[in-house]
């Protein structure tokens, strides 16, 4: 029979990495890579992120990348989708400003002040436009909330 000898297992190294500066860049990288990979496997069917969020007579369809206002398909910019998607996760409460910068922009990129406040008017615009019933609010110093009409 076959001596079975041990193997040290080294749990420090690992940690050691992280002293360096250098490390720390690329490990940020990879975490926010990650995030986005997992984001993009619960957006699969039956998951988490994978459902038709309405307000009114708006939908979005969190797959496909949908948006429909009477069942009539309405096209968005991207940043717009990414508002629409955030307040109508968040429907009827406030969504902060610095929230929304976070979800449209990446970390190394610095937007511009108005950028947020141009992006939620240009939606406001299109939503109206459409017919839709559910409308932006702007929360003075906050943020906006999405609110349904009511009855």
């Amino acid at each position: 029979m076959a001596a079975i000898t041990a193997v040290p297992i080294d749990f420090v190294s690992p940690l050691r990495m992280l002293d360096r500066p250098t490390s720390l860049l690329g490990l940020t990288r990879k975490l926010h890579e990650l995030v986005s990979r997992i984001k993009a496997l619960l957006r699969r069917p039956g998951h988490a992120l994978g459902i038709t969020l309405e307000a009114g007579n708006l939908a979005l369809d969190t797959i496909g990348r949908d948006v429909r206002v009477n069942l009539t398909p309405l096209a968005l910019r991207h940043q717009e989708l990414a508002i629409l998607e955030m307040l109508m996760r968040r429907l009827g409460r406030v969504v902060p400003k610095s929230v929304l910068q976070e979800k449209l922009y990446a970390m190394d990129r610095e937007p511009d002040s108005d950028a947020i406040p141009v992006h939620v008017s240009n939606l406001r615009r299109r939503l109206a436009e459409a017919g839709a019933s559910a409308v932006i609010h702007t929360v003075r110093g906050i943020g906006y909330l999405l609110a349904e009409p009511p009855g």
